[in-house]
């Protein structure tokens, strides 16, 4: 041989060491290094080298291949340098294949599917890369080992590499074992010269990491060890989106590489970069991505995996805790991170050394991480997603349980209490509820100013009660003082004291065609405004103080704005007061976030009209709305940071209170891309939402993620069924200006196997950059009537995770022209007559271009001057049928009118009347909601990006948060009036001009009804 090479008969080594898994290579002090940073896997060259041949196909473990034909197993290649692979070998390499394609060992972690040569100068290191696993009778040839093994009690233990779980494949995971020891992990492919990110190999999760994975067993019941490793981070995503990390995890169980879309769930012991919670200097939480932190996943059998996705967010327990609460170091590329994990009689440690301090976590008991695998754990170094990192200084240490210091036992954690009143401190209600929360159960007494006690209450821990108090004009005081009901359990046994002040006040407004009263907002009104139109308010005073029936007149123009919008928690109207805010002219309200903020809707009962959210700032949401009962039309959100509209609540409160029946209509969103381009959708209600949620008559286009998303995930577990009809997705996946792109899914109906009933009705997809409809592993998924063509994915896809049966229904839904087969996900969607999957029904009906009146995709969708969709003939059915169906949007006027109403638009009556005196009652008790949703009764980081969102929403941080109101209840009690509607007989002479008020109520609110009832037939 002219040069120092290796050569296995022209077979990949790398490429195909998933089904030669008993095959190692090593080279004395010459090198092999890859780029990491290539897909296609190429090593770069260096002098002498070692040349590996690549000329077989790289096949999942699964598929069925003839790899090994042609090739001659006797054959004997030795290099110069003495490394022999002799014939014995490679026989051994032949009649492993077969059997090693077939079991669920770990796939190759390196691989090239191209011929590979290397050269390199005789200083360099040498790099090789590693096969996946070696079988206990196949040891490699020496290599400088990449961990010191401290080990007296058993024999040594042998490392293997591999990858598995969601996200994960062969050009973007890879182990590579380099010759000074250190082991790089590759989870990610990038341009090195820009940095830009390219391929996300795996993500974090709570319950199922997609992961590079270099690992060891470890006898769980004769073995100890301690286990400490420093991380180089060589490559962190510069756009982190919140699922990538590298670091030390222990697992119960092992993942097998396969298609990359398999969930691999374990109990587990980590000590990661990953994303973290941590209070800054001022205490205000901070989310790092990624920060440094300790998981604990734990409460995982093989029977509630078995079960699914339900099952695992019900049971299982999955804890992310930073080594130090206020510890704010981010993870930075370039640097070095030392992380130590220990097993010993008393449960896992994992431990982290900071300014000379050492942090450290505990899982008590051992037997925590045996519940699946009952003899064995798997410890090792890990990397996810958007990370290349270089571990050195690899150290595991095995000692003797017997001889070991006995288990300690676990100490009584006592709680430190806290209790508050969660109120904001601003409201034009007149009837206002106090809402209480605690962290452990108690009673708490409520007083007013003068210690008189006005309510005494039970609480539950994490879960708030509202006590319902008359407010006066003005400053109102409350004090509230809490008794644990288990003070021996608390850092603190004493009572607990919360105040609250809550300012009460009102606008009159004005009138506008003598229907209601109207509070004027311009982009220049002001706190020390009235609401006229001489002297309108500012956007922010308008809605603290505005009451249940007023509606916030808003000029139309552009509202520049530099902190949030909000409308607060408890801030509601009731089922038949509405609070209203819109424009009454055509020209809509934009409300500009470029210097910061967004807009929320953490309220109940709000209708709102003819608005437009634009330009957040990045991972910052467009309109957020986590009230209930709200009536969302005309509303329009794009260039936002991230998902223009989103349906959310809170993660740590209880399902109950997470955002329910809730309506968007006729509204669009586009154009909306974050920095990491995996999460701005065009429209979202996911992982936090409650039921009835509603979707009609919307269009989502050019948003870099996706055009609906339903997300569930483990963590959080079911939420509600949501509804989306009448509704547009196309070419989501890539921003209008085409300078960014991500996912790219038209209706995304699901997440993390979780099964929930979404249904997707009277709808159009196409032009997606990938599927059309997807149920993103949601198996329960449920689409009818539904067009969805020309997308650059499936057409239709429905499926589960792992082996969960597809219940979905379809009925009446075509497909044609995609650049993907169609997934059905059962047979009864196939045998469907009216269903036409890959472009034909059982029958042998074929669609083609005829069916449609026009199929140009310059002919967009466009809206009619009422709000409802005009699809300019696209994809409209030649006989005349259309599925989307144009629903008109309803103007919005105010609910009641005051005493001596004087002339339009004069605010001149000096002896007006208190309008919250002789009130004629509302006496519905809000438990339903006239004109805005109809419920259903069903139930309910990209996977790859949420969630990332986890998800509650970066808006969050105002404290302000999703709740059940009550404040419906206002009308209830004859002795608490909320407004006051004019008799006729108290009217000034009737004019042309003049409306009876006593008709104008019941007439306003039947027209909204049956406006509803008519679109709902």
């Amino acid at each position: 041989m002219k040069k120092k090479d290796i050569k296995i008969c022209g077979l990949s080594i790398l490429g195909s060491v998933a089904l030669l898994n008993t095959v190692s290579v090593s080279a004395l002090d010459e090198s092999v290094v890859s780029d990491t940073n290539q897909s296609s896997q190429i090593i770069q060259k260096s002098e002498p080298f070692v040349e590996i041949e690549a000329n077989a196909e790289i096949m999942p473990i699964e598929e069925d291949t003839t790899i090994m034909e042609g090739i001659n197993t006797s054959e004997v290649v030795m290099d110069e340098g003495g490394v022999e692979l002799d014939a014995q070998k490679a026989q051994l390499v032949a009649e492993d294949s077969e059997l090693n394609r077939m079991s669920e060992k770990e796939e190759t972690v390196t691989e090239s599917s191209e011929q590979v040569e290397s050269e390199i100068t005789s200083d360099e290191q040498s790099d090789i890369m590693l096969d996946t696993l070696i079988e206990e009778n196949h040891k490699t040839n020496d290599i400088e080992q990449p961990v010191i093994e401290k080990n007296d009690i058993t024999n040594q233990h042998q490392w293997h590499g591999t990858f598995f779980g969601e996200s994960t494949n062969e050009s973007k995971n890879s182990v590579t074992i380099n010759n000074d020891g250190s082991v790089t992990l590759k989870a990610a492919n990038f341009d090195p010269e820009t940095k830009i990110i390219q391929d996300k190999g795996g993500k974090f999760t709570s319950y199922h990491d997609g992961i590079t994975y270099y690992y060891t067993e470890i006898d769980a019941k004769h073995e100890n060890f301690t286990f400490s490793a420093t991380f180089n981070v060589d490559y962190l995503n510069p756009k982190a989106d919140g699922q990538e990390g590298f670091g030390i995890i222990v697992r119960d169980q092992i993942g097998y590489s396969n298609t990359g879309d398999q969930q691999f769930p374990s109990n587990s012991v980590a000590a990661i970069a990953t994303k973290v919670k941590v209070a800054d200097e001022n205490g205000k939480s901070t989310t790092l991505k990624p920060g440094l932190a300790t998981r604990f996943v734990t409460g995982l059998t093989e029977e509630i995996i078995e079960e699914g996705a339900t099952s695992i967010s019900a049971k299982g327990k999955s804890e992310t805790i930073p080594f130090k609460d206020d510890m704010t170091m981010k993870v930075e590329e370039g640097k070095k991170y030392t992380f130590t994990v220990k097993k010993t009689n008393t449960g896992y440690h994992t431990v982290y050394e900071v300014d000379g301090e050492i942090l450290e976590n505990i899982l008590y008991g051992t037997d925590k991480l045996l519940q699946i695998d009952r003899d064995k754990i798997y410890v090792g170094i890990a990397a996810a997603r958007g990370v290349v990192t270089t571990v050195s200084d690899m150290i595991l240490e095995i000692t003797n349980p017997n001889t070991d210091a006995p288990a300690e036992e676990e100490p009584l954690e006592l709680i430190e209490p806290s209790f508050k009143f969660n109120n904001y401190n601003k409201t034009g209600n007149q009837r206002y509820n106090l809402e209480l929360v605690t962290n452990v159960p108690g009673k708490a007494t409520i007083y007013d100013s003068e210690q008189n006690v006005i309510s005494e209450i039970t609480l539950e821990a994490d879960y708030p009660k509202f006590v319902e108090v008359d407010l006066l004009e003005g400053d109102n005081q409350y004090t509230a003082k809490f008794e644990a009901s288990n003070p021996e359990l608390l850092t603190d046994s004493e009572p607990l004291i919360s105040e609250t002040l809550i300012h009460h006040k009102t606008f009159d407004g004005h009138y506008k065609g003598n229907i209601g009263t109207y509070l004027t907002v311009s982009p220049s009104g002001t706190a020390e405004g009235d609401g006229t139109l001489e002297n309108p308010l500012d956007i922010f005073t308008a809605i603290d103080y505005i009451k249940p029936g007023q509606m916030i007149e808003l000029m139309g123009g552009v509202y520049e704005m530099n902190r949030n919008v909000i409308i607060h928690r408890g801030n509601n109207g009731t089922n038949t007061l509405n609070k209203l805010m819109g424009t009454v002219s055509k020209d809509p309200a934009i409300f500009d976030f470029t210097k910061g903020g967004a807009f929320l809707i953490n309220g109940d009962y709000w209708k709102i009209d003819n608005i437009h959210v634009r330009n957040t700032q990045g991972n910052i949401k467009g309109m957020t709305i986590g009230g209930n009962y709200n009536h969302l039309q005309r509303i329009e959100a794009y260039n936002n940071g991230d998902t223009g509209i989103q349906i959310s609540g809170n993660a740590t409160e209880h399902y109950d209170l997470w955002p329910k029946y809730n309506v968007i209509e006729n509204s669009t969103s586009y154009n909306n891309v974050d920095p990491g381009h995996n999460n701005a959708d065009g429209f979202a209600a996911k992982i936090t939402v409650g039921e009835g949620n509603l979707f009609r008559g919307n269009i989502a286009y050019n948003n870099v993620d996706d055009g609906w998303d339903l997300f569930a995930k483990l963590e959080s577990g079911l939420i509600g069924t949501v509804t989306i009809e009448d509704s547009i997705a196309f070419r989501n996946g890539t921003n209008l200006e085409k300078n960014a792109s991500g996912d790219g899914n038209g209706f995304k109906l699901g997440g993390d196997g979780i099964a929930i009933e979404h249904i997707l009705r009277n709808s159009l997809s196409f032009d997606n950059d990938a599927d059309g409809v997807t149920s993103n592993s949601n198996p329960a998924a449920n689409v009818y009537n539904v067009i969805t063509v020309k997308n650059k994915g499936t057409n239709l896809s429905l499926y589960g995770k792992g082996n969960t049966e597809v219940v979905s229904k379809v009925e009446g839904i075509i497909t044609w022209d995609s650049q993907e087969e169609d997934r059905p996900g059962n047979e009864s969607v196939l045998n469907n007559s009216e269903n036409y999957i890959n472009g034909k029904n059982i029958q042998g009906d074929k669609v083609d271009e005829s069916w449609f009146e026009k199929t140009d995709l310059s002919l967009l969708p466009t809206r009619n001057e009422d709000g409802s969709i005009n699809l300019n003939g696209l994809f409209v059915l030649t006989n005349g049928k259309s599925v989307v169906s144009p629903i008109s949007s309803q103007p919005l006027v105010p609910y009641f009118v005051l005493d001596n109403t004087p002339e339009e638009n004069s605010n001149e009556d000096e002896d007006k009347e208190n309008p919250n005196d002789n009130v004629i009652e509302d006496d519905n008790n809000g438990t339903e909601d006239i004109g805005d949703t109809e419920k259903e009764n069903d139930t309910e980081e990209d996977t790859e990006n949420e969630e990332t969102e986890a998800e509650e929403t970066e808006q969050a941080k105002d404290n302000d948060k999703v709740v059940d109101s009550d404040d419906s209840k206002e009308a209830q009690d004859n002795k608490h009036p909320i407004v006051k509607l004019t008799k006729a007989s108290q009217l000034p002479a009737t004019g042309e001009k003049r409306i009876n008020p006593i008709l104008a109520l019941p007439l306003m609110i039947s027209g909204f009804v049956l406006s509803y009832l008519k679109r709902k037939k």
